[in-house]
């Protein structure tokens, strides 16, 4: 192992134990039988098989600028693309929508043939389940549903955001982008530090619905 790829993983090994002492001692803050409770939550590899996709829409408040990410692997955790994009002004509900439409398409364009999109966005999932037909971002979804309903295995489902941080990542670096389309077929330094956690299983804690 390179030496620079060791040190990745042993910073992220003692990440993870940090993360686990952190989780014990909000669990012990909390207390139990509470509406909700207190769970580790990491990245889930799909399926021998299988590839993930997952996308991330993002705004800052402030200004308004809108960028979207997303990245794609396989069932082992390893790279495979990424991308980021600058939007300009928009709203989250329509950058979430467009992370999903260009990773869906980078993947198809790739030839995959069984694919697990994730996102951490419930409006989103909701508005592509939808059979409404009033809403500003219908062109958006249609465009969405007819790449699903090509000739390949997809399914969709909500995450966690932090379950979802590389493409959170990638959708922070559209803003030090020009406006457009940007597509890694390599990851960087920053980027392969992020794979390489959640390729280890880190995981840090939430509060989750029971």
């Amino acid at each position: 192992m390179l030496a620079s790829t060791w040190l990745l993983a042993h910073q992220a090994i003692e990440m993870k134990q940090l993360c686990q002492l952190a989780f014990g001692k909000v669990k012990q803050a909390v207390g139990d039988g509470r509406e909700k409770r207190t769970g580790m939550v990491g990245w889930e590899k799909p399926p021998l098989g299988w590839t993930a996709l997952n996308t991330y829409g993002y705004v800052i408040s402030s200004t308004g600028s809108a960028t979207a990410g997303g990245v794609i692997r396989d069932s082992p955790g390893r790279f495979m693309r990424a991308f980021s994009i600058d939007l300009g002004a928009h709203s989250i509900t329509h950058a979430e929508l467009v992370g999903l439409y260009h990773g869906v398409h980078i993947a198809s364009e790739m030839g995959i043939q069984k694919m697990r999109l994730q996102t951490d966005s419930r409006t989103a999932l909701a508005i592509i389940q939808s059979d409404r037909d009033n809403h500003p971002h219908r062109t958006l979804e249609n465009s969405i549903i007819e790449l699903l309903n090509r000739e390949w295995e997809t399914t969709m489902e909500h995450v966690y955001q932090e379950g979802n941080y590389v493409a959170y990542f990638m959708a922070e670096v559209g803003h030090s982008l020009n406006t457009g389309l940007h597509v890694l077929d390599n990851p960087g330094p920053s980027l392969r530090y992020w794979l390489l956690f959640d390729s280890i299983g880190v995981q840090t804690p939430r509060m989750i619905n029971e």
